[in-house]
């Protein structure tokens, strides 16, 4: 029994290595480690070959700033060290409540808020006074409003009826 581990060499002749990355989530400490890793990979030469990337959550942000950067590697790595040091919460919060579609997203949760806590209330008022629940009133179990995606008009709520 031979070695199975590798290709026959008629099979590699000629043919560059490739290498296929996975970036695992895990938010801005994913990022952190995958940064390190990309490092280590770069100086190790690998980074070049790399062909192919998957990756979720915090990695697919490190894998989307390093398809997308122009510059060389040191660039690249302190591009990222600033957003790591910057934090995420109150840029975006900045950037939600300073457009159309984060003040879109407030006053849609705001309403809803408004509207699950009166229906919260009325079926605490109905328990306590022994009233019986009507499936008509169907606005104590759902929602009225539906958030919908910010294409086409941009409209912010719809309402349904019966």
């Amino acid at each position: 029994m031979g070695d199975h581990t590798t290709d026959p060499p008629h099979r590699t002749a000629g043919k560059a290595e490739r290498v296929a990355l996975a970036l695992s989530g895990g938010g801005s400490r994913a990022m952190a480690f995958h940064l390190g890793c990309l490092k280590a990979l770069h100086e190790a030469g690998l980074l070049k070959q790399t062909s192919v990337i998957s990756s979720v959550s915090g990695g697919s942000v490190i894998a989307a700033l390093y398809c997308s950067h122009p510059g060389d590697f040191a660039d690249f790595e302190r591009r990222v060290r600033e957003l790591l040091q910057r934090g995420f919460v109150w840029p975006s919060l900045g950037t939600a409540l300073t457009t159309l579609e984060g003040v879109k997203a407030a006053a849609t949760f705001a309403l809803l808020a408004i509207d699950r806590l009166a229906a919260f209330g009325a079926r605490l008022i109905l328990a306590c006074l022994r009233l019986p629940f009507r499936s008509r009133w169907r606005w104590l179990k759902e929602s009225p409003f539906r958030r919908r995606g910010s294409g086409g008009l941009g409209c912010l709520l719809v309402f349904f009826g019966d």
